[in-house]
């Protein structure tokens, strides 16, 4: 098992070498180019089952995931075409109403959109994930409704102050993986030096009860043999389609990469 950081990426690993070598497409520091910024790129020997776009944390980037060899080894195993797309400033806007020079979201559909052209991906399953700010980000496009994701997977980092009160409607699945002893992301929330304020956890939880329409007060099922150490809770009762997964553990401010395929298993994938 590995523990690997890059800026604010904490992954644990414990994967085997790739069984072959696969394309990283637009190469150079740059990567691949979109009207509103840029993003990595990389696609598996195999044909590719499903999309993964996946959010940096703060202070990272696109290129540096890409330059995690566990990270390239996960998506050729999975299967997975892997679109890191490139926070300005090594950031993302996710704080409601303050003022920014892109709007992320739009961004974020525009490398979607640009990566299914690129590659002729066609209509592949595309599931939206990130981790720390990078997870703040999934939180925001989730309780959008983005019709254009299948799943959500949200890795230590949800809503910032003033967080939503109620999520639009989300009919597919979205999992939450946080640490109880997380002290980055604090699950109860802090205010960060800028002075903006994370959100507790629960005001995420609380806006997606209502957004997935599920039985009030919130009741929350065990979910039985997660992968190790994990411990998950499946909201109880909801109208929307598609699972609402809580699961934690007491790892701090990291994930592994198990765990997302854990999640991706769990996402139904559309008949072509």
């Amino acid at each position: 098992m590995t523990l690997l950081k890059a800026g604010a990426l904490c992954v644990i690993t414990g994967l085997a070498t790739a069984p072959a070598r696969s394309a990283e497409p637009c190469h150079g520091l740059q990567g691949c180019q979109v009207p509103l910024g840029s993003y990595q790129a990389y696609l598996p020997t195999a044909p590719a089952r499903q999309i993964v776009l996946f959010f940096h944390g703060f202070g990272s980037s696109g290129r540096i995931e890409l330059s995690i060899e566990p990270f390239r080894q996960w998506a050729e195993r999975e299967q997975v075409a892997l679109l890191l797309p490139d926070g300005l400033d090594r950031r993302w806007q996710v704080v409601e109403g303050a003022t920014g020079s892109r709007d992320d979201a739009a961004f974020a559909i525009e490398v979607l959109a640009d990566a299914r052209q690129r590659w002729s991906l066609g209509d592949l399953p595309a599931v939206a994930s990130g981790f720390s700010l990078g997870g703040s980000m999934v939180w925001k496009l989730a309780c959008a409704g983005r019709p254009e994701f299948t799943g959500f997977v949200a890795l230590s980092g949800a809503f910032w102050e003033p967080a939503a009160k109620a999520c639009k409607a989300v009919g597919v699945p979205v999992f939450h993986f946080h640490g109880t002893d997380d002290e980055v992301v604090p699950m109860q929330g802090r205010m960060v030096r800028s002075g903006a304020r994370q959100a507790p956890v629960e005001k995420a939880f609380a806006a997606m009860w209502r957004g997935k329409q599920c039985k009030e007060p919130q009741s929350w099922n065990t979910v039985a043999d997660p992968p190790a150490p994990l411990a998950c809770q499946r909201a109880d009762a909801c109208q929307s389609p598609g699972e609402f997964m809580f699961c934690q553990h007491v790892e701090g401010h990291s994930f592994r990469l198990q765990w997302l395929s854990y999640a991706l298993a769990r996402i139904p994938v559309p008949s072509r």
